[in-house]
């Protein structure tokens, strides 16, 4: 598997583009669920699914050490955005307890931008937030994609972008070939490795992420 060294020793900068998934508290994707999650209820399926959202705002899994990161590359400059599949009223709700992590980003992309013609693995929504960097258009080959989901890895290759791959344990191995990248928690992420600057005593706080 190849590597692209990221950063600034060629004068280029890598720009992180951070990707969110709602999980259970099990770590199960809420997609994977969805159908048995609809049996719970005695609702027509869109009100499930509005209820279920709603709940799952106080029960999402935190993801261990995305603070600690998010944190640490914003104290040293590097910019970051989110570019996430969620429409607006739901990824406002669902980050709602998170205002002071999510204001530390550069830009946020949703899935109802106009920009996004098609979902992932459609490129649409890492060229989008591609464009919206100080200085935009980013060069894709800088940027660093964390994802947790094949259709999100395809999305980040189709756009010719390095992929860092956090799946959830029970994704089977054959969907990590693509990409650049496979970790089993982002504490295990060194971003020296990439070309940034390197973690230094940061604490290994969590926060639940969309």
């Amino acid at each position: 598997m190849m590597r692209v060294r990221l950063g600034t020793n060629n004068g280029l900068r890598v720009y992180p583009l951070v990707d969110c998934g709602i999980h259970f508290r099990d770590g199960t994707p809420f997609a994977a669920n969805m159908r048995n999650d609809f049996q719970r209820f005695h609702f027509t399926p869109t009100i499930a699914l509005y209820t279920r959202i709603s709940l799952l705002v106080l029960t999402i899994c935190p993801v261990i050490g995305a603070s600690r990161l998010i944190h640490h590359l914003h104290e040293n400059g590097i910019p970051i955005c989110v570019a996430t599949g969620t429409h607006t009223r739901h990824f406002d709700l669902k980050t709602q307890r998170h205002s002071e992590l999510f204001s530390l980003m550069h830009h946020i992309v949703r899935g109802d931008d106009p920009e996004v013609k098609q979902g992932k693995p459609s490129p649409d929504i890492f060229l989008a937030a591609a464009n919206r960097f100080e200085g935009g258009p980013v060069d894709p080959q800088i940027i660093l994609v964390f994802e947790d989901a094949p259709s999100g890895v395809l999305a980040a290759k189709n756009a010719g972008m390095s992929v860092v791959m956090v799946p959830d344990a029970r994704l089977d191995s054959s969907y990590h070939q693509v990409a650049d990248q496979v970790l089993n928690s982002l504490l295990d992420f060194s971003p020296d490795d990439w070309g940034l600057p390197p973690l230094e005593n940061a604490s290994t706080n969590s926060i639940s992420l969309v």
